[in-house]
């Protein structure tokens, strides 16, 4: 069993900062591990985005002093904000969307090339339909009253 606030095999997630830049060609590890690293000891930089980053501390204290000093800050050309993050989430597998058509015998058309696609290939059938050849007999009323058309 893991102790509280922990995971089993010891991992713990700490306490998680977010760190977020409104410009720029975004948060760089080294550049916020060589910010952050006076604040205590790093678990944890995430940079899931270009401008956003995650820093997990295994210290709430430290995690506190690093959000209220850096807050505002100027990092790489950049003003960051500093707020504390939620838990990390979990991953849960999804769902798929189209699982109850898959049951039916259905197919759930998603974009427009695979509608297009659909709609051409029914177009083709109709018009290899109409190109099937006709038959050359004549009509039954013709057959049946050879002297119907002679007046």
């Amino acid at each position: 069993m893991s102790k509280a606030g922990g995971f089993p095999g010891g991992y713990n997630e700490g306490h998680r900062l977010c760190v977020s830049a409104t410009h720029g060609k975004g948060l760089k590890k080294t550049t916020l591990q060589g910010a952050f690293q006076e604040f205590g000891h790093i678990l944890q930089i995430e940079t899931p985005k270009a401008n956003l980053a995650f820093i997990a501390f295994s210290d709430k204290a430290d995690a506190q002093d690093a959000m209220e000093a850096m807050d505002g800050k100027t990092l790489d050309g950049q003003t960051i904000t500093v707020s504390k993050a939620g838990p990390k989430p979990t991953y849960r597998p999804q769902v798929d969307p189209n699982e109850n058509f898959k049951k039916a015998g259905q197919v759930l058309m998603t974009t427009q090339t695979e509608r297009e696609n659909v709609r051409y290939r029914k177009d083709v059938e109709k018009a290899a339909e109409r190109m099937k050849p006709r038959s050359r007999s004549r009509s039954a009323r013709r057959r049946t009253d050879p002297g119907a058309d002679q007046t």
